[in-house]
């Protein structure tokens, strides 16, 4: 690995700062990548890079009181249904639950499908909130 700054071959791992952009917002994470030891220019590999957009990724999520890709993989997982079987049970297509438990932001209406459909609690406050709307005042 070389430094795209100053050609230097040595790095240290070093957890670094970084302001990316999702969906338009700025967020602040700090995640591990590696430093040029010559000039600190930070350098990341692919593992690195996936760990960065999903913390970013999540913490927009949280920003946002949507569910972080975590949470999502362990309500699959306490159903113990596969990517594919809990794709059919929340009607989507697989593909939007592999990107879910990574780095890409549900929106809000799927975030709301998926509490709905995974979380008891939730759904019984739905369905309050539903017969209260639907009583005359």
């Amino acid at each position: 690995m070389k430094c795209l700054n100053c050609d230097c071959e040595k790095f240290e791992s070093k957890n670094i700062r970084f302001n990316p952009e999702v969906k338009g917002e700025e967020v602040e994470v700090v995640v591990a990548a590696f430093v040029c030891t010559q000039c600190q220019t930070p350098l990341m590999d692919g593992e690195q890079m996936n760990v960065l957009r999903r913390s970013a990724a999540d913490k927009y999520r949280k920003h946002h009181d949507l569910l972080t890709s975590e949470e999502i993989i362990r309500y699959r997982t306490l159903l113990g249904m596969s990517q594919t079987t809990f794709a059919n049970y929340l009607k989507v297509g697989e593909a939007s639950i592999k990107r879910w438990e990574t780095y890409y932001v549900q929106d809000v209406a799927q975030d709301n499908n998926i509490r709905l459909k995974c979380d008891p609690a939730y759904a019984d406050v739905n369905a309050l909130e539903v017969h209260w709307k639907s009583q005359p005042s």
